[in-house]
């Protein structure tokens, strides 16, 4: 079990603990398979949300709105080759014009090869937050259950006439892999306003700008 900030947050953090769901933790994540949970308190009661949908050649990336309660589709950012770094610095860049001060990890489960994807992806999030830190910016970081959040944004592609191959072409607000993104980040985000006793919202909108 993992320590919640969500039902702390009118009372400084005291380890409370979470029952299974596919809300996880704030943490710091350090440069190895297992990383120890740190648990961050922010100041703020609202936090800008960039949700990460990770992938070995694409990156799916969603936003919350300034209230937490919306998630908006954002981009594709598509993978450069053996260059981890590179992607790095351009999901630093977004982070600071977004003014985002917090990332949620979607995390695949149930089977040896999505546990091998969430590792990548840990270990992924680890380097993006170290260079965060190195470079001033300090991150809440949750991780959410993903697994059902691609399938999900493949039906509302298909509800509206949309291809999966064009929408992921695209790379934009509409791609497959934003949507994925703002699918499980909107449910986080539910979660998180659920826990402090709020309603959650209905369904996500899309950002195009």
């Amino acid at each position: 079990m993992k320590a919640s900030i969500f039902d702390e947050e009118r009372k400084k953090i005291s380890g409370a603990q979470l029952s299974e769901s596919n809300r996880v933790a704030p943490h710091r994540l350090r440069n190895d398979s297992t990383p120890p949970l740190d648990v961050l308190d922010f100041e703020s009661r609202f936090m800008i949300f960039l949700a990460l949908d990770y992938g070995a050649r694409r990156l799916g990336l969603a936003i919350s709105d300034e209230a937490e309660r919306l998630a908006l589709p954002l981009q594709t950012q598509t993978r450069r080759l053996n260059d981890a770094r590179g992607d790095i610095a351009q999901l630093l860049d977004l982070l600071r014009a977004r003014g985002a001060s917090a990332l949620v990890l979607g995390i695949p489960g149930g089977s040896d090869a999505s546990d091998e994807m969430a590792a990548q992806a840990r270990r992924f999030a680890a380097r993006l937050l170290d260079a965060a830190r190195v470079g001033g910016l300090e991150l809440a970081f949750f991780e959410t259950d993903e697994r059902f959040s691609s399938a999900q944004a493949h039906s509302e592609l298909r509800a509206q006439g949309i291809s999966v191959r064009k929408s992921r072409d695209e790379g934009g607000a509409t791609s497959i892999d934003a949507r994925a993104a703002a699918v499980f980040l909107q449910t986080f985000l539910d979660s998180r306003r659920a826990d402090n006793g709020d309603s959650p919202a209905i369904s996500f909108a899309t950002d195009n700008s």
